[in-house]
């Protein structure tokens, strides 16, 4: 852990101690507070949460489990980085109820938290003491700033906690004390409040348990330039020519090129509506352009020796490595990510990416490769997401996908409920659809999960 991280890490773990002390009446310390934690566990928070003489600490993933009636066992409820279709009516109902009568609440934010979670018309809202004016997700240049002394952040630099984002907020006009703001935007993070008897802590941001990694290929691990395109098609047309005339077949080059832009052209029409073809099949629709009577019914040997040369290019020049591709895929495996890779294969099948990602000694990074021509769907259709992730055995709220393409890789895996990470090395602006997070280098991805762990 980097020194910044740990001072983020002692703060906010400080704070969050003297808020539990003050949030309950001192008579609760007689024997031991007992504690709710509802949603994500917040991992930071493991260390004094178990070790606590004082703590008794329960935590329930799933509410549906949860008998509301024994909300009046607890002290305080946290509430960590859950949508408001998380809890149940009854289970909202009693938590404003107990509030009222005076137990403590923590709302900690989050990627499906206050506005991106849908609080705004819940009926948790009415004892928060903050509005959620937006659904984004500030992480620009977050740098927090103290505007009020006060028990809870007594002696805490505020300056040294660096979260990765917080969700947007607005106070509400009585009976709400912001402590600490976004001294940029000036939005708040830290807020107390009171509702009847009880007190609530908001805290703007909090953790993401993320436990996931997936990948997209080309663009983002491996390069995919223009002038590598026509590369690799010289090659392919020239082999084919080569295979075609061994049997017996030739084709004038200028006929075989035509047929091969026109049926790249047909193959694209079939990946726009997120389908996708195997080799084989994109050689027969070229095949079919030609309307040559000798590449009529090609027999399956010949085929097969046709799709070799097809594909056998990449793997005598393989393309270069984005700079810090294997490095990163190093890391997430130190780190005990699992590791996805999800691939709109284009005209390089699965088969042949394996051979190249093993040549490249990369493919034994990954837990799970998924190539749109074995599934015959690409991206951004959600089912290439969720089989990658059941395949991994992972969730998408635990997941991040990383990628180039804001059509593909970020609208595809936001779809899903996955952390979208933009890898957009040459800043270009991202207008109808926002990705989570934004990176120019893939090793600032170290930097996200740092922080989301």
């Amino acid at each position: 852990m980097s020194s910044t991280n740990q001072c983020s890490f002692r703060s906010t773990v400080l704070i969050f101690l003297v808020i539990l002390i003050l949030l309950v009446p001192p008579i609760y310390f007689v024997n031991i507070m007992h504690v709710l934690v509802l949603g994500i566990w917040p991992h930071s928070l493991t260390y004094p949460l178990q070790r606590s003489a004082t703590m008794s600490v329960i935590w329930m993933e799933s509410p549906q489990r949860l008998d509301v009636s024994s909300l009046s066992l607890f002290d305080v409820i946290i509430i960590h980085d859950v949508p408001a279709t998380f809890l149940t009516v009854d289970l909202e109902l009693e938590l404003v109820e107990k509030v009222e009568q005076g137990k403590g609440l923590i709302m900690f934010g989050g990627l499906f938290s206050f506005g991106l979670g849908e609080y705004q018309n819940s009926t948790l809202s009415r004892v928060l003491p903050v509005t959620c004016v937006s659904k984004a997700f500030n992480t620009q240049n977050v740098a927090l700033q103290k505007i009020r002394e006060h028990e809870i952040i007594k002696g805490v630099n505020v300056s040294r906690i660096r979260p990765l984002g917080y969700n947007i907020l607005a106070i509400k006009p009585y009976g709400a004390l912001t402590l600490v703001v976004d001294k940029i935007t000036n939005y708040p993070i830290i807020v107390i409040g009171e509702y009847g008897k009880g007190k609530v802590v908001v805290f703007a941001f909090g953790e993401t348990m993320i436990d996931t990694v997936t990948f997209d290929l080309w663009n983002t691990l491996l390069s995919n330039k223009p002038q590598d395109y026509q590369k690799y098609r010289f090659r392919r047309l020239e082999k084919l020519k080569g295979v075609l005339q061994q049997n017996g077949r030739e084709v004038k080059s200028e006929h075989l090129a035509d047929a091969y832009h026109k049926g790249f052209e047909k193959c694209k029409d079939i990946w726009e509506k997120n389908l996708d073809l195997s080799t084989e099949e994109q050689l027969r629709i070229v095949f079919d352009i030609l309307e040559d009577e000798k590449l009529k019914g090609i027999p399956r040997n010949l085929m097969s020796h046709l799709v070799d040369a097809y594909v056998s290019p990449i793997l005598e020049d393989p393309p270069d490595l984005i700079d810090d591709a294997k490095e990163i895929l190093i890391r997430v495996r130190e780190k005990r990510y699992k590791v996805g890779l999800i691939c709109n294969t284009g005209t390089t099948p699965g088969e042949t990416l394996r051979v190249l990602l093993d040549r490249l000694g990369m493919i034994e990074y990954f837990g799970v490769t998924t190539f749109s021509n074995e599934l015959k769907i690409r991206k951004p259709d959600p089912r290439i997401f969720l089989h990658t992730l059941t395949q991994l055995k992972s969730q998408s709220q635990n997941s991040v996908h990383v990628g180039d393409l804001i059509d593909t890789d970020v609208w595809g895996a936001k779809n899903v409920g996955m952390i979208s990470v933009h890898f957009n090395p040459d800043l270009i602006p991202c207008e109808e659809i926002s990705p989570d997070f934004a990176i120019r280098r893939l090793k600032d991805l170290s930097w996200i999960l740092s922080d989301l762990k």
